[in-house]
């Protein structure tokens, strides 16, 4: 089957966990935030529930973002909802952290483009890209291709393309792939997500010249952001939404 490439490249800026700089992240005050922003695309991570649920939340505990304690998979949904998921950004008053449900809900609303990274707490890999599949498979538009899915697991990956080939899956990194074919001929991706210091340093033309698209993390310097789109990545994550002056 052939790699499938959106039409359109997730970028040139895309809001990392929302506007995460200036709203709580990975919520939907976050992303609409982005949006009325005019960011073409955000980027959102995904755990699961004790019950099963891809919530958006990017560390395993939490801890950091939340005013409860524990660990994602050991809460069910109402357990965790009941938490407030604003610590740090009083004037949005309480929020409440969203489903990926939810979240699909508001992207589509806004005619977003969704970078969609599911971070499964290991051990949980398989189960968590079902999970994630089935919202999905239920939720989001075949003909909308402003979709990719990305994972640092690679038999999330598998699984995930497996489930939905029509998807456009990425390998999330911290280095840059030296050999990318072999890895987009074994896990079905089409796209590469890496750490921007590497690609900086390492040079991604060999990425480029295999026709996968390439966005870089997390970028909140307007000059490193110019240089990386100059060199040709396709997508630069960051957490201004006054990146470039907006």
């Amino acid at each position: 089957m052939p790699l499938i490439l959106p039409a359109r490249a997730p970028g040139p800026l895309i809001a990392h966990r929302g506007a995460s700089a200036s709203a709580p992240e990975n919520t939907i005050v976050a992303y609409q935030l982005a949006a009325d922003s005019g960011f073409p695309w955000i980027e959102v991570d995904t755990q699961i529930t004790r019950d099963g649920h891809p919530v958006m939340m990017h560390d395993f505990t939490i801890d950091r973002t939340t005013t409860g304690k524990g660990h994602v998979c050991n809460l069910t949904l109402a357990e965790l909802q009941a938490f407030d998921a604003n610590t740090r950004f009083p004037e949005f008053g309480p929020q409440k952290v969203p489903t990926l449900e939810e979240t699909i809900d508001c992207v589509l609303k806004n005619d977003l483009g969704l970078v969609l990274e599911i971070k499964p707490i290991w051990g949980s890999d398989i189960e968590h890209a079902r999970a994630v599949a089935k919202v999905v498979e239920a939720r989001w538009p075949r003909e909308n291709d402003k979709l990719v899915i990305s994972s640092f697991s690679s038999s999330c990956l598998i699984e995930m393309h497996r489930l939905l080939p029509w998807a456009c899956l990425a390998l999330a990194a911290e280095v840059v792939p030296s050999d990318p074919a072999a890895y987009m001929r074994m896990l079905g991706i089409s796209a590469f997500h890496f750490n921007y210091g590497f690609a900086l340093t390492q040079g991604f033309d060999g990425l480029l010249e295999t026709g996968a698209h390439v966005a870089v993390a997390t970028v909140n310097d307007p000059q490193t952001a110019r240089t990386l789109l100059d060199k040709g990545v396709h997508g630069v994550m960051t957490d201004r939404v006054d990146l470039f002056g907006g």
